[in-house]
């Protein structure tokens, strides 16, 4: 009976933290057929954004996007598209971070 409960225990807790967003559709909704440069990225960040929710993307990526533009731009001319983004492994983000660009963003 006791191993019943954890079991339900534990589904619970798995659905209840499955990320709604995938990484594909939030970069089509970040990036689209486009190419965003730092500039562009953090015009659209801080028009949409409350400052919690572009304080903690600055936390994960730190100023500039710096990491973001590291770890996404595989072709180094300091813009991502989409392109870019298949192409890195590097690229994918948590689903903390990709609630908040979905929220952000799309």
């Amino acid at each position: 009976m006791f191993q019943i409960v954890i079991l339900l225990f534990i589904l619970t807790i798995s659905t209840a933290y499955d990320c709604n967003h995938s990484h594909e559709k939030i970069w089509n909704c970040i990036v689209g057929d486009k190419c965003l440069d730092i500039v562009h990225f953090h015009r659209r960040i801080k028009r949409k954004s409350s400052s919690l929710k572009r304080s903690y993307l600055l936390a994960v990526e730190g100023s500039h996007y710096h990491k973001l533009f590291s770890d996404c731009d595989t072709n180094q001319d300091g813009c991502i598209d989409i392109q870019d983004v298949t192409n890195s492994e590097s690229c994918k983000r948590s689903c903390i971070w990709r609630e908040t660009m979905h929220d952000i963003t799309c």
